[in-house]
């Protein structure tokens, strides 16, 4: 959902995690593109997510494919289905980061400068 009424400085964003109401389930997630060619969704637009992850490794896989600079806010702990967490999810995931330079930070002021750096 995406919406042309407020600009960006960013090409493109996104957030990903369950669903609120599949938070009991864990087997669905869900990626949501907040800015677009420099344009963002408005904050009513956004249904608030619950917690967990659930779809870090298709997620980063996007992220992958999006132009640089590509910045990840996450404490770094991906997980799957169940919002499990395996070492081989683990490792896919940082192969992903890697090979795509993708630069994972622990919050916002860690995106602004890395944003900032890449500039």
């Amino acid at each position: 959902m995406i919406l042309p009424e407020r600009k960006s400085p960013l090409s493109s964003a996104s957030s990903w995690g369950p669903p609120t109401h599949e938070l009991r389930s864990g087997d669905r997630g869900e990626l949501r593109v907040v800015v677009r060619d420099g344009r963002r969704a408005a904050p009513r637009d956004l249904e608030p997510y619950g917690g967990g992850n659930i779809v870090d490794l298709p997620a980063l896989k996007w992220l992958a494919r999006q132009a640089a600079p590509r910045v990840w806010i996450s404490d770094g702990h991906v997980t799957g289905c169940g919002d499990i967490s395996t070492a081989a999810i683990e490792k896919r995931c940082k192969e992903i980061c890697a090979e795509a330079g993708i630069v994972r930070v622990p919050d916002a002021a860690g995106a602004v400068k890395a944003l900032s750096a890449a500039r």
